[in-house]
């Protein structure tokens, strides 16, 4: 999507600002300027570089609503369970997450997989790994438990339904954003008793899961 639009011959870049983030913005519901051109050659490249970078100002913007949330109820409810709270953050970031078309998907591996009401990530080197996984056949794992792939799609993890009768993962129809995928990183490493836990940092999903690499 180039987010273009058009008025009296001049290009425009257009852009939706997400509903949970319009208080940043002034209360404004979309950002829109002149790409000052009327060739629509030029306004496509100009308007695709802008979209990647309100992306990223959009997931930025996310992930430090995510650490406030995260401080805030570990001041005001500091003995309530973590399984509920790490629940109801993963719920609230997932709905924020652009939705993409639900379809069979490749899983592009290293992957981990997200338990449902905790924050235990499990990594995955490949497919063998799934397969071969005794534990995690000993978990039973159920629709509510999710697969990270390196590109940030989540798949359905519960193995009476992640696979169709092709052999396919399918996907949920959610994508996660490069710091929604180090903010999980960083909550497992928390549960595992690391310091310092802020200062983890990756430059792609890629590399945010290789962390969790035994």
């Amino acid at each position: 999507m180039t987010h273009l639009t058009k008025r009296n011959g001049v290009y425009y870049f257009r852009r939706k600002v997400p509903l949970e983030l319009r208080s940043l913005y002034q209360g404004k519901a979309e950002i829109i300027f002149s790409l000052k051109t009327k060739h629509r050659g030029e306004a496509e490249p100009r308007a695709r570089k802008l979209g990647v970078e309100y992306d990223d100002e959009f997931a930025k913007a996310r992930a430090q609503a995510l650490e406030a949330i995260i401080s805030t109820q570990a001041t005001q409810f500091p003995s309530a369970p973590a399984a509920a709270v790490i629940s109801s953050i993963w719920a609230e970031q997932t709905s924020m997450t652009e939705q993409t078309q639900a379809a069979e998907l490749k899983v592009q591996w290293p992957a981990i997989i997200k338990l449902h009401g905790t924050n235990e990530l499990i990594y995955l080197q490949d497919h063998a790994a799934w397969l071969s996984d005794s534990h995690l056949q000993a978990m039973h794992l159920t629709a509510g438990d999710i697969l990270i792939d390196s590109d940030g799609l989540c798949f359905k993890a519960g193995f009476h339904i992640a696979q169709n009768r092709n052999g396919g993962f399918m996907a949920t129809g959610k994508r996660l954003a490069l710091q929604q995928v180090i903010q999980l990183v960083r909550m497992h490493a928390a549960q595992d008793g690391a310091c310092c836990v802020a200062k983890l940092h990756a430059s792609s999903i890629a590399e945010a899961i290789a962390m969790l690499q035994p």
